[in-house]
């Protein structure tokens, strides 16, 4: 998914961007009349990504999230659309860490 995200936004030079990626295990247990009648695992992964515009010394930004099954269009209009929402923001000119890859 992340590969497809970052080929989406090859498309638009001028954004800057962060994606967090976020595993998220549960493990969830069914009980009737304090018997267990059912259990299951989870595991989940959650997408979420920043878009910055700059543009005549302000930068605006976009937060939104990306199902983990949507497929290329879809990620595509949302980018787009986050793209435009973050053009609209006229905040002060900041600057983005350094790309880094955190692993826990």
């Amino acid at each position: 998914m992340i590969e497809l995200i970052k080929k989406v936004l090859a498309t638009y030079p001028q954004v800057e961007w962060t994606i967090n990626e976020e595993s998220v295990s549960s493990y969830e247990l069914f009980f009737v009349r304090r018997l267990l009648q059912m259990n299951r695992a989870k595991d989940v992964k959650h997408y979420r990504l920043s878009v910055y515009v700059e543009q005549a010394g302000f930068k605006g930004t976009a937060d939104f999230a990306i199902h983990p099954g949507a497929k290329e269009e879809e990620v595509k209009r949302l980018i787009e659309e986050g793209v435009y929402a973050a053009s609209l923001a006229k905040n002060k000119t900041f600057l983005l860490p350094s790309p880094k890859k955190l692993k826990l």
